[in-house]
């Protein structure tokens, strides 16, 4: 796999409800010597705000890489990915799927709303920097956020 160096730290926005778990793709982002400045909110509609730069989020950066947990409270995840890629504004941030379900129904879900990827959370802490890479050379390339149409 070939490496990608940045020429600026990676915004991504992690919507995750759980803090073990953005712990734990912090220490994999951390791991893989990727500089990033990652915010976290708790739910869909914290992330809404994040994107549309609302309420307490006015001067939130815009993400170069969304990573959505689909078991969410307040607003689902499948319904939170389905209103970033109806808005015209936000449609081409990549919007990377990283949950627990292996269930077919929701990955069928993900990629029928425009997910750019659909992965499922480790189960070693050691394995989230290899992911953390994985999505950095997906999504990333020379330095600046890819976008694929």
């Amino acid at each position: 796999m070939q490496t990608t160096t940045l020429t600026r730290p990676l915004d991504v926005l992690l919507v995750e409800d759980n803090a073990a778990d953005a712990a734990m793709l912090r220490f994999g982002f951390e791991a893989a010597e990727i500089a990033c400045c990652m915010q976290v909110v708790g739910n869909g509609f914290e992330a809404m705000s994040f994107l549309l730069r609302t309420s307490r989020f006015r001067d939130a950066p815009r993400p170069d890489l969304v990573i959505l947990d689909l078991g969410l409270p307040k607003r689902k995840g499948l319904d939170t990915l389905a209103r970033i890629k109806s808005d015209p504004d936000l449609d081409t941030i990549p919007v990377v799927i990283l949950t627990g379900s292996e269930s077919l129904k929701d990955i069928a879900g993900v990629y029928e709303h425009h997910a750019s990827s659909y992965l499922t959370k480790p189960s070693r802490l050691a394995d989230y920097a290899t992911m953390a890479r994985f999505l950095l050379n997906l999504w990333v390339h020379e330095g600046e956020p890819r976008v694929i149409d």
